[in-house]
């Protein structure tokens, strides 16, 4: 599969000419399933196990947690 298009919640799309800032898993940071960043891309870590980032981050929000109802991802047919 492949991504071929991506836009905010606001309805903006990603632009060619602005730099994102962009968390993923040490996994993925460190390319696992050859998903690497990109050639030239800055690595900060943040030294956080991925498991209580989600935990604490599930813990600050209003209890108990809602689910979006709202469809995120779409998969396009070919």
């Amino acid at each position: 599969s492949r991504i071929t298009s991506l836009s905010f919640p606001d309805g903006k799309t990603l632009s060619d000419n602005a730099v994102y800032s962009v968390i993923v898993n040490s996994f993925m940071a460190g390319g696992g399933s050859n998903m690497g960043p990109p050639e030239g891309a800055e690595s900060t870590p943040l030294n956080i196990v991925d498991l209580d980032g989600t935990i604490d981050y599930i813990k600050s929000r209003p209890q108990p947690l809602a689910v979006p109802s709202e469809t995120r991802i779409f998969i396009a047919k070919q």
